[in-house]
């Protein structure tokens, strides 16, 4: 059975990109979308599956965390797995990643930030 690949949206031209071989997704530690999450509360990144790099503090507020999960919904019932523990921003730099050398992990649903505290800012990584 042939896969058709699901490409990131800003590929680029020298990246060098896997091909998941069970879901057929590309990804790549070289060429991650990212989202900005500077509000406290619930961000749906990515419904589809995908990657999940990491985050990274570009402000840092007052306790300010985020922790990212992967949510699947079959029928009724609905699974919500943690991709990492909840990560605070100690400084401006500071990466939570979920494996070394910006290793991503596979979502298989959809990919959710919930952060709490008084904002900062979180680039968060993905795929």
């Amino acid at each position: 059975m042939a896969m058709t690949p699901v490409c990131p949206g800003n590929s680029a031209p020298l990246a060098v990109c896997n091909i998941d071989p069970g879901s057929g997704i590309i990804y790549s530690p070289g060429c991650a979308n990212y989202t900005y999450v500077n509000t406290t509360g619930t961000t749906t990144l990515k419904t589809t599956g995908g990657v999940y790099y990491g985050l990274n503090c570009i402000a840092v507020g007052t306790t300010w965390t985020a922790t990212p999960y992967d949510i699947n919904v079959t029928g009724t019932t609905t699974t919500t797995n943690n991709l990492t523990a909840q990560i605070t921003a100690a400084a401006v730099g500071f990466q939570g990643v979920p494996g070394p050398g910006g290793t991503g992990v596979r979502f298989t649903g959809s990919l959710v930030v919930v952060t709490s505290g008084t904002p900062g800012g979180w680039n968060v990584l993905w795929d």
